[in-house]
């Protein structure tokens, strides 16, 4: 039991020190850009007038469902009306993005090393357009979903028929396994590549 309990600890600690490393790679990034995303100043202007008392779609126009805003606008109503805010909300949501997607990779078995070198890569892709966006909170929410399925479809011993695939089918199991993992990264790249060049209108990306 005692053994049990060092290992939840140590895997804890180990999850934490990965959270925290994530928060100081992206918040110099987010905190240092300047004012030139207008999606981030769109944003900020639709909670600051929710915060204000304005209602979407009838005070003011909206291409985007009032989720995030509404959301958002408690935080100013709380911490102060200022862009800083968001920013701070930005790189607890970009954090926790990268952070879910390394608890995927960490639920497949992943080696730790690779897993940080595709977190790392994903980062690059992103750095120049992560703020607080409507389209970044619906993509860790779908993360979440598949973490959470990811891990009912392992811990289901009939679905999974763990005894049978570790002492019959290893090989296919850990064919099944790297391509299971090569299928979701490559789908997961692909995704930030359309997410750019179509979402934000990249002119200056040649993919």
């Amino acid at each position: 039991m005692q053994e049990k309990i060092k290992f939840w600890r140590k895997l804890n600690y180990q999850s934490i020190f990965i959270f925290i490393g994530i928060l100081l790679i992206i918040s110099p990034v987010i905190l240092s850009r300047p004012l030139n995303n207008l999606d981030e100043i769109w944003n900020y202007n639709f909670a600051r007038n929710i915060a204000n008392g304005l209602v979407p779609y009838k005070d003011f126009n909206m291409l985007q469902t009032p989720l995030l805003p509404l959301i958002n606008s408690i935080f100013l109503k709380l911490f102060g009306n200022e862009l800083i805010v968001m920013r701070i909300l930005a790189i607890l949501l970009i954090s926790g993005l990268f952070f879910i997607i390394y608890k995927i990779f960490k639920k497949l078995k992943v080696n730790i090393i690779y897993n940080l070198i595709c977190i790392f890569l994903l980062f690059l892709l992103f750095k120049n357009y992560i703020c607080i966006d409507y389209n970044f909170a619906v993509l860790i929410l779908t993360l979440i979903l598949i973490y959470l399925e990811l891990n009912i479809f392992i811990k289901n011993k009939n679905i999974l028929n763990k005894k049978n695939i570790i002492e019959n089918n290893y090989k296919e199991n850990n064919y099944f396994k790297n391509n299971l993992l090569f299928y979701f990264f490559i789908r997961i790249y692909l995704w930030m590549l359309y997410f750019i060049k179509t979402i934000y209108r990249c002119n200056d990306c040649n993919f």
